[in-house]
């Protein structure tokens, strides 16, 4: 239960946490075996230069041996200077029954390396045996041990030399694997930038990226932004001219009558800031006749010069509103007091105009 726990957390895990746990677990695994096998390699290498060592340095000084006098003193200094002039555990000479006759055994202290690795990284080293002659008879059997401390501190300096280029080639590594990272995963942020873009209605492009698997899916998401910009873009216009068409007359351009009426009572029903105003209404006589003299369309031009003249009044006085009320009869509201007969006199002057 606790195993599929934590597999379902790395799964929940970020794309690039993701990336960043794998790069982990194969540098560690990596360099796991690296250390591993150089540090056996090494072990391997001393145990077989150690036991060379064994084997040649007991032939030879069981060659020496074989030919001097067997005189105890004369067999007791050789022994010693070998044993002297090199790192020797023991060295000893025994007679064919196996009596010692001569030893050098070394009492050096331990290696100065942790024990667990000593236990860890034991070596098998065999002892050199040779025999010593006497003439053509055995005179007595040669035993050299080497000394494994400086094996041991080599092998153990050697570790920590390995451990630390390993560590400083991770730490290169996960400096070069972050910046590969960021290059992968930077068209990854610019799709989620861009998703978030077209979320508050900015449609932008990105570049598409050198890697395959990105390019395709900026492509799409570029493709994406802008079918969804064309369609809103296609929307607002369509509600534009709904909105226009619900509250604005066709002919004139100005308000029609639901929206005049609504925008006056509005005005009006404000008690706090409307104190009154003024409403003219100017009516266009005989349009009938007008329509069947000059024809529909002249009647609309019309009917659009009288419309566009009261839209240039209001916009010179931003307190007046017009609209068209019925066919013939159009209406100004004054939002403040003002002289009315001004006022129409203004507008009628307007409209004979247009």
């Amino acid at each position: 239960m606790m195993v599929s726990t934590k597999f379902r957390t790395i799964l929940t895990m970020s794309l690039i946490k993701q990336l960043w746990l794998s790069i982990f677990l194969l540098m560690v695994l990596a360099f796991s075996c690296s250390f591993i096998i150089g540090t056996i390699s090494g072990k391997k290498y001393l145990e077989a230069q150690l036991q060379t060592k064994n084997i040649d340095n007991a032939t030879s000084l069981a060659l020496s041996m074989s030919q001097l006098p067997k005189e105890p003193v004369n067999i007791d200094l050789l022994i010693s200077a070998q044993f002297d002039s090199g790192h020797y555990q023991l060295i000893r000479l025994s007679d064919p029954n196996g009596r010692v006759i001569i030893e050098r055994k070394s009492d050096s202290s331990k290696p100065k390396v942790p024990q667990w690795f000593t236990k860890l990284i034991a070596l098998n080293v065999q002892p050199g045996y040779a025999q010593v002659l006497d003439g053509w008879s055995q005179y007595g059997q040669l035993r050299l041990e080497s000394d494994t401390r400086f094996a041991y501190e080599e092998l153990w300096h050697g570790s920590r030399k390995l451990l630390l280029m390993s560590l400083i080639v991770g730490m290169i590594s996960a400096f070069v694997g972050s910046l590969v990272l960021r290059s992968i995963m930077r068209p990854l942020k610019d799709v989620v930038n861009q998703a978030e873009a077209i979320g508050e209605r900015r449609f932008i492009t990105i570049k598409e990226p050198k890697t395959l698997e990105f390019k395709v899916l900026v492509r799409a998401m570029n493709r994406l932004s802008n079918r969804i910009r064309k369609m809103l873009e296609d929307e607002s216009q369509r509600l534009e001219r709904l909105r226009i068409e619900a509250n604005y007359d066709q002919t004139s351009g100005l308000l029609n009558r639901s929206n005049f009426i609504s925008t006056v009572n509005g005005h009006a029903s404000n008690d706090e800031i409307f104190s009154g105003g003024v409403l003219v209404i100017a009516q266009l006589a005989n349009l009938a006749e007008i329509n069947q003299k000059l024809g529909h369309n002249e009647t609309d031009s019309l009917i659009k010069r009288l419309g566009l003249a009261l839209e240039g009044l209001c916009k010179d006085n931003q307190r007046l509103i017009a609209g068209r009320i019925t066919g013939a009869d159009f209406a100004v509201f004054s939002q403040e007091k003002t002289d009315g007969y001004s006022l129409a006199s203004q507008i009628k002057g307007l409209l004979h105009k247009a």
